[in-house]
């Protein structure tokens, strides 16, 4: 007649720490954490030994490691960092464009173009403005509007 082993139960993570820090100070056996758990022993075994593997290479920061020695929080602020730094070029860029819009829309209304004006009036404007927006943008030295 053959013994049939029942299955093993479901042991949660926080349990199975307990009772591998319980193995680990001497306060219970292999054997007996196994017993009280209903597991085997060489399953409370592999606990451990994860444990104490996971331990070592919490502890050797010369072991980068899949993740480049980074925790989650280090990466997750990280990536929020670059994110802020993104917007906040965008939000520059955005700023000296409202800049130049500004600023052709005040100097060109500000021009005395009429009806009987010539078209080199409202030309002349436009060519000051441009050069007023590329000051601004910074793509050429200031020059003064002609």
């Amino acid at each position: 007649m053959s013994r049939q082993q029942k299955p093993s139960r479901q042991v949660s993570v926080d349990e199975q720490i307990q009772v591998v820090l319980a193995v680990l100070k001497g306060e219970l056996s292999l054997a007996e954490a196994a017993r009280r758990h209903g597991v085997s022993s060489a399953t409370v075994g592999n606990w451990r030994d994860r444990f104490v593997d996971a331990g070592k290479a919490g502890m050797d920061r010369s072991r980068p490691g899949p993740d480049g020695g980074q925790s989650q929080t280090e990466r997750r602020l990280r990536h929020e960092c670059e994110q802020l730094k993104l917007a906040l070029a965008e939000a520059t860029v955005q700023l000296r464009i409202c800049a130049v819009i500004d600023y052709a829309t005040k100097y060109c209304l500000a021009a005395t173009v009429t009806p009987t004006s010539r078209g080199q009036d409202a030309l002349g404007c436009l060519r000051r403005a441009v050069v007023e927006a590329e000051r601004v943008i910074g793509e050429a030295p200031a020059r003064s509007p002609s």
